[in-house]
C-alpha cells in the first residue's frame, strides 16, 4: 500500500477520534450560492447569534430578511458555562458550520469541547416545533455489567430527570443527577432543552434520547445523544463541571481483557419511529454513532503518521506541499471532502512535531491540547529535521551523473541522530 493512501486512512481515523464532539448536519433541504443575498443574511444571522448569546443569559435567537432570502437562527449555550466558555463554543460551531456546511439553506452544530452548544439556522420558522431528526449519538466502547439491579434501578430513574429537565423553573438550567452502580462506579447524568420548546416537548425529546441510546447502545460505558432540541448524556465520570462537589470514585478493580474488537467502530441504529416533521422528507436524518478513542490511541496514530511523513519515500513531500498551499493533495481523493479543516490540522500538528530544532516541537502535553481543541493556535512550522534540498550551486545533472558512479563500497553510515535515523553519506574517491 502506497504511504498516500496509508497517510489517508490513517488521518481518516485519526479525524473520526478528534471531531467527537464536532457534530453537526448538513441538511439537504437546498442550497444557494455564494454571494446572494440568503448568503449575506446567513453571515449576518450567525454574527448576530455569536455576539449576542453572552448577553442574553447564554441564549438567543434571531431572524434577519424578507421573502425566501429570510434566515432563522438559535443559540444555546449547555452546561451552565462560563461566559468565555460559551463564546469559545458559539465561534467553535458557527466555523465549523461555515467550513462543513459551505451552501446549505439548513444547517445544526452541538459546538465541542469542553462543552455542548447548539448552533442551528435555517430558511424556514422552527423555533417552538420539537424536532427530533437530525440526531447525533456517541458512545465509549467500555462494557458494562447491565444486568445488575444497580444498574436497572439507575436506567429506570432516568425518567424522573427527564421530568426534572423538562419542568424546572429555567429551561436554560440543565438537570443533572449521579447514581451508585456497582464495583463502586457512579454514574453521571446530564439533560437539557432548547427553552423555545414547551416543557411537555422537552419531556418527549429528552425521553425519546434516551430510548435511542437504549436501542443502540445499551451495555456501553456512557455516551451522549444530541438532537436540535435536547441533548442527553451520560457517563462514569464528572464532565462539564456539572459535579463539583463530588469526589471522583477510586478505580475498580481491573477486569478480564474482553475478547479483542476493532477500536473504531462507525455504524448505524435501527431505526426509531420518530416523526420527522412534513417538508423535511430530505433532511440527512441517518444517526451518526463514533466511536471514542483513548487519548493514548490518538497519540500513536499521530506518530505512524509522522513517521511515514518523515521516513518512506516521499519524505519531503509534506514539507514542500505545505509551503506550496497544496498540503490536501497528500490525502486521497475520497477523503477530501470530509473535515478538511481537521485534516489540514493534523498535518500542521505533524510537521510542528518533526522540526529541526528539537525545542521548537511541542510537547506530548501541548499536543494533546492541540489535538482536543481547534481554539489552540498552531504555530508556523519551520524546515523539518534531515529535509533534504538540492544545492543551487550544482546542477541536478551534475548531482546524479556523480551518484551513478558512486559503488557500494564507496558507501558508509555515520552514527545515528537524535532521531535514530542513519544518514548515508557519499564519499568520492
Amino acid at each position: 500500500m502506497g504511504s498516500k493512501t496509508i497517510v489517508s486512512l490513517l488521518l481518516h481515523v485519526i479525524i473520526v477520534s478528534i471531531t467527537l464532539t464536532d457534530a453537526q448536519s448538513c441538511y439537504n433541504t437546498g442550497n444557494f450560492t455564494a454571494n446572494s443575498t440568503y448568503a449575506k443574511n446567513r453571515d449576518l444571522v450567525l454574527r448576530s447569534l455569536a455576539s449576542n448569546v453572552t448577553n442574553n443569559g447564554g441564549s438567543y435567537n434571531t431572524t434577519i430578511g424578507l421573502g425566501n432570502d429570510t434566515v432563522y437562527g438559535l443559540v444555546l449555550c449547555m452546561a451552565s458555562p462560563s461566559a468565555e466558555n460559551c463564546s469559545s463554543c458559539v465561534n467553535y460551531a458557527i466555523q465549523t458550520l461555515m467550513a462543513g456546511c459551505p451552501n446549505q439553506k439548513e444547517a445544526i452544530s452541538w459546538g465541542g469541547n469542553p462543552l455542548p452548544c447548539i448552533v442551528h439556522y435555517a430558511n424556514r420558522y422552527f423555533l417552538g416545533t420539537l424536532e427530533q431528526s437530525p440526531p447525533s449519538i456517541l458512545y465509549n466502547t467500555g462494557i458494562l455489567d447491565v444486568t445488575s439491579r444497580q444498574f436497572e434501578q439507575f436506567w429506570s430513574g432516568l425518567g424522573e430527570t427527564v421530568r426534572n429537565a423538562s419542568t424546572g423553573s429555567s429551561m436554560l438550567m440543565p438537570a443533572v443527577e449521579t447514581a451508585d452502580l456497582p464495583s463502586n462506579q457512579k454514574a453521571y447524568v446530564f439533560m437539557q432543552c432548547t427553552p423555545d420548546v414547551s416543557p411537555g416537548n422537552c419531556s418527549v425529546c429528552l425521553q425519546q434520547s434516551v430510548d435511542d441510546y437504549k436501542s443502540c447502545c445499551y451495555g456501553y460505558q456512557g455516551g451522549i445523544v444530541m438532537k436540535p432540541n435536547c441533548v442527553f448524556r451520560w457517563d462514569l465520570y464528572p464532565y462539564y463541571n456539572l459535579f463539583p462537589q463530588l469526589t471522583s470514585p477510586s478505580p475498580p478493580p481491573s477486569p478480564s481483557p474482553p475478547p479483542p474488537s476493532p477500536p473504531f467502530v462507525i455504524s448505524s441504529p435501527p431505526p426509531t419511529n420518530t416523526t420527522i416533521r412534513k417538508g423535511k422528507e430530505n433532511t440527512a436524518s441517518r444517526t451518526v454513532i463514533v466511536t471514542i478513542v483513548p487519548t493514548a490511541i490518538f497519540l500513536a496514530l499521530v506518530i505512524l503518521i509522522l513517521t511515514i511523513f518523515c521516513f518512506r519515500k516521499p519524505k519531503q513531500e509534506a514539507w514542500r506541499r505545505w509551503r506550496e498551499g497544496t498540503a490536501l493533495d497528500l490525502i486521497d481523493p475520497i477523503l477530501r471532502n470530509d473535515s478538511a479543516a481537521a485534516m489540514m490540522r493534523c498535518i500542521h500538528l505533524g510537521l510542528l512535531c518533526v522540526q529541526e530544532n528539537l525545542a521548537d516541537r511541542p510537547t506530548m502535553a501541548s499536543v494533546v491540547l492541540m489535538l482536543s481543541s481547534s481554539s489552540f493556535t498552531l504555530h508556523i512550522p519551520s524546515k523539518p529535521a534531515f529535509f533534504i534540498s538540492r544545492r543551487t550551486d550544482q546542477p541536478a545533472s551534475s548531482l546524479i551523473s556523480y551518484t551513478s558512479r558512486m559503488t557500494q563500497s564507496q558507501l558508509k553510515t555515520v552514527p545515528p541522530s537524535k532521531n535514530e535515523i542513519s544518514i548515508t553519506e557519499l564519499d568520492p574517491r
